[in-house]
């Protein structure tokens, strides 16, 4: 079409998605002995989901280019998990091989900041 233009997080998306190999990608919201926490902080998910949302939408982008891939998004929730909930809840994740590099979200890329969620500030 004429007139539109290419975005080039799109394409950059696209052809990571075009190359990532094939394998199984396992994250669980916790080791098998421990209790999975949810609490109206967390905007009525459980901390694993709420984190889990909060990296797709651009949290887990740890590389700043605009796009989340899975190795992002499974660091970012088992640290934050971890974080608040103090070790109590920690994320695992499973033993097969994956590619680490697949893409899994587009977001506006960020400056580097520090993450700063109140519902993990403690007192």
């Amino acid at each position: 079409m004429r007139g539109v233009k290419e975005n080039p997080i799109h394409q950059v998306f696209l052809e990571k998605l075009r190359h990532a190999s094939g394998g199984l990608a396992i994250l669980t919201a916790s080791e098998a002995a421990q209790a999975s926490y949810e609490n109206a902080k967390w905007n009525k998910h459980g901390v694993f989901t709420y984190f889990l949302l909060q990296g797709l939408q651009g949290d887990a982008d740890t590389d700043h280019d605009g796009i989340v891939s899975i190795g992002e998004l499974m660091e970012y929730v088992r640290d934050q998990v971890r974080a608040a909930t103090q070790f109590q809840q920690i994320p695992a994740i499973g033993p097969t091989s994956f590619d680490r590099q697949l893409p899994l979200s587009v977001v506006a890329p960020r400056q580097s900041t520090s993450h700063s969620d109140p519902h993990l500030q403690r007192r």
